[in-house]
């Protein structure tokens, strides 16, 4: 029997969508990664920001760094919801960039996202609502979601998965869209994994 890869690591490069842009020299390279780390953790858990955010990347040069913000809602809905602790942006080189994605209900990580709030809602994945959910992504040709852990309640750990068509993984032609979110719920946490395959590709 041959051994079986890891799809994913053999995709790396083809699917990952690097969300940081810089380059320091070695004694400032800790800092510079704190500093991502800390601002990532803060928009992704941010009371507005978690519901909203589907993609960010910051970019640093010439003293200067842009954070760009792929958001499910346009600009002037943002404006007028927004509250930023001005305490960690007192810098004046520090640019903030919002921009809307008109396929957000086609993306791998919005999906995901929304099955794990639902999930932590006590909404059984194979509900009508998750399927409602996947039938508004109309530009996703196939789709694979495996779900891990104590789903539903129950004591012991499980997985389930929802799928259509086929993903081929080992074929690098095929451009995928994959997420991996993970969902914290009184029974404990449950991964959520999903991957699209569009009609067309959306970069």
């Amino acid at each position: 029997m041959s051994k079986r890869s890891n799809s994913n690591n053999l995709r790396l490069m083809i699917n990952k969508d690097w969300i940081s842009n810089w380059f320091s020299e070695q004694s400032q390279f800790s800092i510079f990664l704190q500093n991502d780390l800390i601002v990532y953790k803060y928009f992704f858990w941010h009371l507005f920001f978690k519901e909203f955010l589907l993609k960010m990347r910051i970019i640093r040069f010439s003293k200067k760094i842009i954070l760009f913000f792929l958001m499910s809602y346009d600009q002037n809905f943002i404006s007028k919801n927004l509250n930023i602790n001005s305490s960690l942006f007192r810098a004046k080189n520090v640019f903030l960039v919002f921009y809307k994605d008109k396929f957000y209900k086609n993306s791998s990580f919005y999906i995901a996202k929304k099955i794990g709030n639902l999930l932590e809602n006590k909404i059984n994945f194979r509900s009508i609502i998750v399927k409602k959910l996947l039938s508004d992504a109309v530009l996703v040709k196939n789709f694979l979601i495996i779900c891990k852990g104590r789903l539903n309640g129950v004591e012991m750990a499980k997985k389930d998965f929802l799928i259509k068509g086929s993903i081929p993984f080992q074929k690098f032609s095929t451009e995928l869209n994959f997420s991996l979110v993970i969902a914290n719920t009184l029974k404990g946490l449950i991964s959520i994994r999903v991957w699209l395959r569009f009609f067309i590709f959306l970069s």
